[in-house]
């Protein structure tokens, strides 16, 4: 029987493990690194057809356990800041997972500078919004399609090579992500609350709403993607979303726009913990 203590299991391995009834909670639920945890509960769901393994409902089927373990997300500012980089570098070092590394002025050019800057320790963390090639040559973590590109032909020829389960992308009402049949490794829906770093972008999206996205999937033995709250993250509602069962907490505006992101970064961390 294969070890279950380490990110090296292959998905046959997995499977295994699941029907000798060997994997637990935090072999597979609490995984840290994201896209990795995306493929195989992608997997297991497709796979193992006698265990209803979901993101949606916890499952106890003997000692399998799946529920979730809500991840604390940072994008990146639009614009750079001085220091940013060796900032981002520190918040890896902190224990950041996935940094969503957004500059919509950037080209392929910028966006490989940047990354450049950061540890490569770290790249399999970055998730890319834009230049996608550069998901491949820089082996990063996986890429973020905007709402209005992403069934483009052009968009989808770009990106035919990467999987589903390193994409994420964005939605803006419920409905959106129950009318959506893409198996997604992640979507953001916002805004949950008042933008912080967008003046005048007002909460549009009741948080509670998750709780019945999750069941209307689970009941229709639909994929369910992993789902970030983004728009006025803070230490404020983070309890809120973690209580709702929120996969990830997305903070930009509560993080850059303080004077010592580095000591944001630790509190809302530890409120996670």
């Amino acid at each position: 029987m294969p070890d279950i203590h380490t990110e090296k299991n292959t998905v046959a391995e997995l499977r295994l493990l699941i029907q000798n009834g060997r994997i637990y909670s935090k072999d597979i639920a609490e995984r840290r690194f994201y896209p990795y945890r995306a493929i195989v509960l992608n997997n297991i769901n497709v796979s193992i057809n006698t265990i209803n393994i979901s993101r949606c409902t916890p499952v106890h089927t003997q000692n399998v356990y799946i529920a979730g373990h809500m991840q604390l997300v940072v994008l990146t500012p639009d614009t750079d800041l001085p220091g940013e980089q060796e900032t981002v570098n520190s918040l890896f070092h902190m224990g950041l997972q996935r940094l969503h590394l957004r500059k919509p002025a950037y080209d392929i050019a910028a966006y490989r500078a940047y990354i450049a800057g950061i540890d490569s320790a770290y790249h399999s963390r970055i998730i890319i919004h834009g230049a996608y090639p550069l998901y491949h040559a820089l082996r990063l973590g996986g890429i973020h399609l905007r709402s209005a590109i992403r069934h483009e032909p052009a968009t989808l020829q770009q990106i035919k090579d990467i999987p589903y389960s390193a994409i994420s992308t964005s939605f803006h009402s419920w409905d959106e992500i129950l009318q959506n049949h893409t198996p997604y490794g992640n979507v953001f829906i916002s805004p949950l609350y008042d933008s912080i770093s967008k003046a005048g972008y007002s909460a549009a999206v009741a948080p509670e709403g998750i709780s019945g996205v999750k069941e209307s999937l689970a009941n229709g033995g639909r994929y369910c993607p992993a789902i970030t709250g983004l728009g006025g993250i803070d230490r404020s509602n983070i309890p809120t979303l973690q209580r709702l069962r929120y996969d990830g907490a997305a903070v930009l505006g509560a993080l850059w726009q303080s004077k010592d992101p580095i000591a944001i970064f630790a509190a809302l961390q530890a409120i996670i913990k």
